[in-house]
């Protein structure tokens, strides 16, 4: 019997400010705890989204690529974060189809990649290990910091 090898997706969802609003206390500072906000999606809904999106992006070859693997395994409500699971030889077009997404439930938002791995282990330690760096640049107000917060501390990944 074959294993089947997979790919992790750590991602977050971003929601941009409304462009109606007059955006009169926007900063660069500020901007990272006001585009986090509370989703009302579930994972359902996301699977679906996402599967919609390679079908209309690469067709019903990629649709058929990414069927029988392609998994939401955690979504938090609370942060928009979450972790999908899919094929090692496809991780690419799903993260691809992620980044087109730009409305979810009649919302603007923008989906970001933050990590790739190939263990949910990893996957979570990333995430877990990001954000306390996040909460000691936030306590510190080092916003310069914050805003870099995403960058490569020259870590490869495979």
């Amino acid at each position: 019997m074959v294993r089947l090898k997979s790919r992790y997706i750590l991602f977050d969802i971003i929601y941009p400010p409304n462009p109606n609003k007059e955006l009169s206390n926007y900063s660069l500072k500020n901007s990272l705890t006001t585009l986090h906000a509370v989703s009302n999606s579930n994972p359902k809904e996301i699977l679906n989204l996402l599967r919609k999106n390679i079908e209309l992006n690469y067709g019903d070859y990629g649709a058929g690529l990414i069927n029988y693997s392609l998994m939401v395994k955690y979504f938090s409500n609370k942060t928009s974060t979450g972790i999908i699971r899919c094929s090692r030889e496809n991780h690419e077009l799903v993260t691809g189809a992620l980044l087109m997404i730009n409305q979810i439930n009649d919302r603007n938002c923008i989906f970001r990649v933050i990590h790739i791995s190939g263990t949910i282990k990893k996957c979570e330690d990333y995430a877990i290990e990001r954000n306390k760096k996040l909460m000691k640049l936030l306590e510190s107000k080092e916003f310069d910091e914050v805003i870099n917060i995403d960058e490569d501390d020259d870590e490869d990944y495979d």
